[in-house]
């Protein structure tokens, strides 16, 4: 596939003609799923003539910052999401790449309702309801601190589970991928977890955890466990218990938080 997709930023076309549309469907999505439809059937056309015995090229739009939130009505006698009109319907040939970069890391997508599509959960069900085809991209990185830990250790298994019975063709989990081989926050547990559960989902997430932590640090897997847990138990308490909100760009190293010396006494 090919995606034809904005860059990482939030900023979308304000000319007549895009804020006429977004206007109309209540999202910038519009003017994508447009666009979109509008180059698939060129595609479709030109595999028809040239490539026959070939399926086209897949082309996928993100659904992402300004275009997440889909253009769609909740019916509420069939408790379900519809497309606004057949326009927002996308061409089966094509696709999404859902990316919900503002989902919080320690809550599930189950967690948000699912009648209201400003949160993750509405939003994946109404692109269900607009195309068969979804692409998912998870964040398990806090992008503006990789020592700490990002809690996503205790959601994953759950989220992976809804997103396969709405039938996503493909997941892809970020996380730390710039850091040349030295992980921090854990996250050589973490890539270790991903990779099971997209593996196979039926796996217990302590087992898999207890796995590796046997596996990489031998001897010292139980102090070390001790000390995974113990952070993840601080990060839990500063989410349920302070304003934490568990953001891939949080600053988790406020005072407030008392991180600092949570590190200098665990470590």
């Amino acid at each position: 596939y090919i995606i034809l997709g904005q860059e990482d930023h939030p900023w979308w076309c304000e000319c007549d003609n895009c804020k006429a549309l977004a206007d109309q469907y209540g999202t910038d999505a519009a003017v994508m799923i447009l666009f979109l439809n509008k180059v698939q059937a060129a595609v479709d056309e030109w595999f028809a003539q040239n490539r026959p015995s070939e399926k086209p090229t897949m082309c996928l739009m993100f659904a992402y910052y300004d275009t997440i939130v889909p253009p769609v009505n909740w019916n509420a006698q069939t408790g379900a999401w519809e497309p606004i009109d057949e326009a927002m319907v996308i061409n089966p040939n094509s696709g999404i790449m859902f990316a919900p970069i503002d989902m919080e890391s320690d809550v599930a997508f189950s967690d948000y309702d699912a009648a209201d599509k400003t949160n993750p959960h509405g939003q994946l069900l109404g692109w269900n309801s607009c195309t068969d085809n979804i692409f998912v991209w998870l964040y398990s990185q806090n992008f503006s601190q990789y020592f700490l830990p990002y809690y996503t250790f205790d959601t994953v298994k759950e989220n992976y589970e809804l997103l396969l019975e709405t039938g996503c063709v493909s997941i892809l989990d970020q996380t730390q991928s710039d850091s040349k081989g030295y992980m921090t926050g854990w996250n050589m547990a973490k890539a270790y977890l991903l990779k099971e559960l997209q593996w196979d989902n039926a796996q217990n997430t302590e087992d898999v955890l207890r796995r590796f932590f046997n596996r990489y640090y031998g001897d010292a897997s139980y102090v070390m466990y001790s000390l995974f847990r113990d952070e993840m138990n601080w990060i839990n308490y500063i989410h349920s218990q302070l304003d934490a909100q568990g953001g891939v760009f949080e600053e988790i190293l406020l005072q407030k938080y008392g991180t600092a010396d949570f590190m200098d006494e665990d470590y």
